[in-house]
């Protein structure tokens, strides 16, 4: 499986209720009716309902959203990619302009990891969640900076276990295209009823930039990607 992750920015002339409203009721309507060229094998969107700050740990740049694609393999990534080239890849394109300030539009893959919690299915309707989105400071290497986020990962999991439904980390591939917008995101489902981020759900890199993002996650249905 592959997954690639992108984050959007509302247009600044738009709320982000209306950002909301256009992308579930139009955009992501234009995507699932082309899912036959796309092969997405999991479709989630992750909207943002709050951000909070995680000191020590620099701010790191807010989004209204941040999208998951998963993929068979990558033979079907590509495809596609090159589907973006046909007149109706070219209209998913445009329509983006209707809602998004492309100035920031970071896409880039991911490696999943089940940190603790039972394995992913498909959860259609509202889900709540809270990501911890990081990037490591110009001084780390990528290779230590993931070694890192997977023991923070692993130690916040065995302290605060039964309190969440799941913890998932996706950590970014570097390619030779350049360092991804982000290097790490880090997701806890919160059990219902249970909304809000955990005061110590914060990251103590303090050379390294963080945000707490609050979110209410919808994701495509397997009949509706056509699977």
């Amino acid at each position: 499986m592959l997954k690639v992750m992108t984050l959007f920015v509302k247009r600044p002339d738009m709320t982000r209720r209306q950002f909301r409203d256009y992308y579930e009721g139009n955009h992501v309507a234009m995507g699932l009716a082309a899912n036959k060229h796309f092969g997405f094998s999991k479709y989630v969107r992750n909207h943002t309902v709050a951000t909070l700050a995680s000191p020590p740990a620099q701010a790191l740049r807010e989004f209204d959203c941040f999208s998951e694609y998963s993929f068979p393999d990558v033979d079907q990534a590509v495809k596609a990619q090159a589907y973006m080239l046909t007149p109706g890849g070219k209209a998913l394109a445009e329509d983006e302009l209707n809602f998004l300030d492309m100035s920031y539009h970071p896409s880039f893959g991911v490696t999943e990891t089940l940190i603790a919690g039972a394995p992913r299915g498909v959860e259609p309707g509202l889900t709540g969640k809270v990501a911890l989105v990081l990037a490591r400071g110009e001084g780390s290497d990528a290779a230590s900076f993931q070694a890192a986020v997977q023991r923070f990962s692993q130690e916040y999991a065995q302290a605060h276990r039964g309190a969440f439904v799941r913890m998932v980390l996706d950590s970014a591939v570097e390619t030779p295209a350049g360092r991804p917008a982000v290097d790490a995101v880090l997701s806890l489902w919160t059990p219902p009823g249970r909304p809000g981020a955990p005061e110590d759900f914060r990251w103590p890199g303090k050379g390294d930039a963080a945000i707490v993002v609050e979110i209410e996650c919808i994701e495509a249905a397997t009949e509706v990607l056509g699977l």
